[in-house]
């Protein structure tokens, strides 16, 4: 089964700069599916993909609910490619890279690329559907002496949020800020018992986290 790109080392090297997609500014994607090399397309996991300006939040569980995979960062923009630097992953691999080809569609976008596994370099093709457009975003970060070591993303009713070794998705039912309802979630191998993490943040900033950004999502529309 497949365990995402976060466990392969990519054949690629990151821009010094780099700037946001606006295509792709509160977009909230699920993967459709994923074609490896020559075989054919196929869908073994639930993955999310939350993108809100240049920062990034992805969580990956195989389809009964296990989550496997959580890492997040900001992207760097250059147009056909998305660049996706993790500055935080549960399994602690944070000098992974991530870079693809973006091909913007109706439906969502498209994502081709090239991995390393064995010595060999085998293509790849990601479809991402998109299943929200946020009309707000807020990111919050958290800092450990300098690292990031906490990521929440909300796209209005979808947050992911990853700290430490946990990672969690919620989605916000109601009119409250603070209705959360958490639907995929990193447990711990020992008990089988979620692991601790803190719920999405309301109106105010949590204690210890840093707002980097909030505000109105104006994505622009250039697809075909």
């Amino acid at each position: 089964m497949l365990r995402g790109k976060a466990r392969r080392r990519p054949n690629q090297t990151y821009p010094r700069h780099g700037r946001g997609c606006a295509s792709l500014t509160g977009q909230s994607l699920r993967r459709g599916s994923i074609k490896i090399g020559l075989s054919a397309p196929y869908e073994d996991s639930f993955v999310l993909w939350l993108q809100a300006g240049n920062w990034f939040a992805d969580i990956r569980a195989t389809l009964d609910g296990t989550v496997y995979s959580g890492f997040g960062g900001v992207i760097e923009w250059h147009q056909p490619r998305l660049h996706f630097r993790h500055l935080i992953n549960i399994s602690g691999e944070c000098s992974d890279s991530d870079t693809g080809d973006i091909l913007l569609t109706r439906f969502g976008c498209i994502e081709r690329g090239e991995f390393l596994e064995a010595d060999r370099l085998t293509p790849f093709e990601e479809q991402w559907l998109t299943q929200h457009v946020a009309r707000q975003i807020r990111v919050f970060v958290r800092y450990t002496r300098g690292v990031v070591t906490g990521l929440e993303v909300q796209l209005d009713r979808s947050c992911i949020v990853i700290q430490g070794a946990a990672v969690a998705f919620y989605t916000r039912f109601g009119a409250g800020l603070t209705n959360w309802r958490c639907r995929y979630a990193s447990v711990d191998p020992n008990n089988g018992r979620r692991l601790a993490l803190r719920r999405p943040a309301g109106r105010a900033c949590p204690a210890g986290w840093l707002l980097k950004e909030a505000g109105p999502s104006k994505p622009k529309m250039s697809r075909r």
